[in-house]
């Protein structure tokens, strides 16, 4: 099953304390919850909802999670509160108190300056009062009670800070739609379901490499590979290229979860004869919030793999191997 629910977090009110007078909300996600046979319930993107197509009837392998569709809904709602909710709760709670000695810091010195003009204001009213002033005597008097009550003042927020940690909870977990999901043996739903893991894996791969600051350029098509300069189907999906002058032939892979990787006998001959120059990206949980890349650079040489009509490296083979991110 899949359950699309909205998570809100909020920071309630301190009826105490003039700083907090009103509940606020701090957070609203949208959350994807994918919910197997198993009972087991995992995160996943909200947009995978987009990839479900409907259908009409319940397909006879489905109806025993129909049965027990109430028992899996409490299982989905338990999950969303205590792994989604309470671990956002938490964030934002550590995220508060991690930046709370620098709030206090900024805060006191706020209330120091208010002190310094207040000071300033008090006196050249004194000099005004010595001089036959009238209304600087009344002037003299709220500057006075100010004063006296601007300590008061300061310890009320910063005990405002130092409890806004605790004052933030899970608001709700309002569920907006529930699917039954089944297999579909549709070849076109299976080939535009593949697309769209590849779309994502590309992102990722491509997104990695331009934060370390390479020019990349796709070459996964015969047209974009020309277009760089290369051969039509060079073996590879991404040509990165460094600032140093390195140069990196980047073959990606994208799985909705995990799993072995194939590859074709053009890109294991590509990996043969680029060696250390050839890296291999696989991104896996594409079908989920967080994809999560591997990277094997030289893979003909580090990676076992089993020869069918293509080539097929397992995937521990490649967590293994897999390069350190730093």
């Amino acid at each position: 099953m899949f359950h699309l629910a909205l998570v809100t977090i909020a920071r309630k009110a301190d009826p105490l304390n003039p700083h907090l007078r009103r509940d606020e909300i701090i957070e609203q996600r949208l959350v994807g919850l994918k919910q197997f046979e198993s009972d087991a319930v995992e995160e996943c993107s909200a947009g995978y909802l987009s990839l479900l197509k409907g259908g009409e009837g319940i397909p006879p392998q489905a109806i025993p999670l129909v049965a027990k569709s109430q028992s899996l809904l409490q299982l989905a709602n338990a999950y969303a509160v205590q792994q989604v909710g309470e671990s956002l709760v938490q964030a934002h709670r550590q995220k508060l108190e991690s930046t709370l000695v620098e709030r206090e810091k900024f805060l006191k010195q706020g209330f120091g300056y208010q002190e310094a003009e207040l000071a300033q204001a008090r006196r050249k009213q004194k000099e005004k009062a010595r001089s036959g002033n009238t209304g600087a005597k009344s002037e003299l008097t709220k500057i006075k009670h100010r004063q006296e009550h601007l300590k008061e003042e300061q310890d009320i927020a910063l005990a405002a800070l130092r409890n806004e940690p605790g004052l933030i909870v899970l608001e709700k977990v309002e569920f907006i739609t529930h699917a039954l999901v089944v297999p579909t043996s549709d070849p076109e739903e299976l080939k535009r379901f593949d697309k769209q893991v590849e779309l994502v894996a590309m992102r990722v791969a491509i997104a990695h490499e331009e934060a370390q600051g390479a020019r990349v350029r796709d070459v996964s098509t015969a047209d974009l590979a020309r277009a760089a300069g290369l051969a039509d189907y060079p073996g590879f999906d991404l040509l990165s290229e460094y600032p140093n002058g390195e140069r990196r032939a980047i073959e990606v892979k994208g799985r909705a979860g995990v799993g072995d990787v194939e590859l074709t006998e053009n890109e294991w001959v590509a990996a043969c004869n680029q060696r250390d120059r050839y890296w291999l990206y696989v991104v896996y949980d594409c079908a989920s919030s967080y994809p999560r890349l591997m990277r094997v650079n030289d893979p003909f040489m580090k990676l076992v793999v089993r020869s069918k009509t293509n080539v097929v490296v397992d995937e521990k083979e490649i967590f293994q191997a897999a390069e350190a991110e730093g």
